[in-house]
């Protein structure tokens, strides 16, 4: 290898070392995720050890059902009397309570219909959710954020970043019936099927000064050891002009 192409190697390890470093210093992110099962998520902390969280993007998304039991409705035709089917009308307030975000009250309000049979048959009535809303330092200081719909959340980032590993958090679903029909109408269960996404934005740590080569140490490492091939060769040369016998031999052999 001549000093020349040494040189160019040196070169780009130092470029590439650069390059490394300002991606090193790029934003990053992880995702993390949990069903509702029973109305509960479970989803991971974020792991500190990663960096710095410098914001948290959730998402809830799912299909609320909940289980009514109306009142018959029930009119006289001749000597009986019959079940008369009608609509039934009412909102939902739909909250969410656990260790990273509570629903700042009254919740999400959701309106929901159905039609009863007007015998007293149970009903199902459903209503979509659909949430986005972030954490950042400008949410730290209220100490809430709002989602697309308005909604709003109390928490904070340090409610995700429990320590310098990930551990479980938890989010639960509770939802409220309100009747707005012209009957009584009870709700006696409520089920939440959908997905928690998180997503955490962090900054990582910087590179531990000690175990990284600054990059003049790199540059001045590859001129001495382009001085030293160059030496080298010149005490090969040298050595060969004085005894051009004994090279030739040993070529020759």
């Amino acid at each position: 290898m001549t000093s020349r192409t040494l040189v160019s190697h040196v070169f780009l390890c130092i470029a590439l070392s650069a390059i490394g470093n300002k991606a090193a210093h790029a934003d990053l992110i992880k995702i993390t995720s949990g069903n509702f099962a029973a109305n509960t998520a479970f989803f991971d902390s974020f792991d500190k050890s990663l960096g710095t969280l410098d914001s948290v993007d959730v998402t809830l998304n799912g299909l609320l059902s909940l289980a009514l039991l109306p009142s018959t409705n029930l009119v006289p035709a001749g000597n009986s009397v019959v079940p008369v089917p009608y609509a039934v009308t009412g909102q939902v307030i739909e909250s969410f309570q656990g260790s990273a975000f509570d629903s700042s009250p009254p919740g999400n309000i959701l309106s929901v219909t159905g039609l009863a049979d007007g015998a007293g048959g149970p009903i199902n009535v459903f209503a979509p959710i659909n949430l986005d809303f972030h954490f950042d330092a400008t949410t730290d200081i209220s100490g809430f954020t709002s989602s697309g719909s308005g909604f709003l959340f109390t928490g904070h980032r340090s409610d995700f970043a429990l320590g310098p590993f990930a551990i479980p958090l938890i989010e639960t679903s509770v939802a409220n019936f309100i009747n707005t029909t012209f009957l009584p109408v009870q709700m006696f269960t409520s089920d939440l099927e959908g997905a928690i996404i998180v997503q955490y934005n962090y900054t990582p740590p910087p590179p531990n000064p000690t175990s990284v080569a600054e990059p003049s140490v790199i540059a001045l490492l590859g001129i001495g050891l382009c001085i030293l091939a160059i030496r080298r060769r010149k005490t090969f040369r040298n050595r060969a002009e004085r005894e051009p016998f004994r090279f030739l031999s040993r070529a020759a052999s």
